[in-house]
């Protein structure tokens, strides 16, 4: 009740000091309150969101000393004008595999060795099935600019440290 009355107050003391200022004139003003399953709702959104952002594997991460990569961090989430969440780029490491073998941010992978990548539920499972032993190769099926591409790509790229 107190956050009700400290509203109107604060709503009050701005009508007037902006009608003192200028003569604003207020035709019909209502406050409703928000019910609570609503902004809980809204919360949820957020969060989802956020942990989708914030889901993000370095693939250029170590498993173990035998562990290479292709040079490439993924999401899973709407690339840049993309209408649904899929394994997607976010960047490309330069002079790495992946940089040789043209891949770009946005890039959509759609698969991985053969494999769609629709059921895969993190990018830290979609990096660990692009990492592997050096020399070897992981086969990517790329999705960009309305047409698909398969490359394979050598897993040359060392792991950080």
């Amino acid at each position: 009740m107190n956050d009700n009355k400290s509203l109107v107050a604060g709503l009050l003391a701005l009508f007037i000091v902006l009608w003192l200022a200028g003569g604003i004139f207020v035709i019909n003003t209502t406050v409703e309150k928000v019910p609570d399953n609503k902004i809980q709702m809204i919360e949820d959104e957020l969060t989802a969101e956020e942990t989708k952002k914030t889901e993000v594997q370095n693939t250029t991460r170590p498993i173990d000393t035998t562990t290479y990569g292709i040079g490439i961090n993924v999401a899973i989430g709407r690339p840049t004008g993309g209408y649904s969440d899929v394994l997607y780029i976010i960047t490309v490491q330069p002079g790495s595999p992946a940089s040789k073998a043209g891949l770009k941010v946005n890039d959509v992978i759609s698969a991985i060795n053969g494999k769609s990548t629709s059921s895969i539920a993190s990018a830290e499972q979609a990096s660990a099935l692009i990492r592997g032993k050096t020399k070897t190769f992981v086969k990517l099926t790329i999705y960009r600019d309305g047409e698909y591409q398969e490359l394979s790509i050598p897993r040359d790229y060392k792991l950080a440290q």
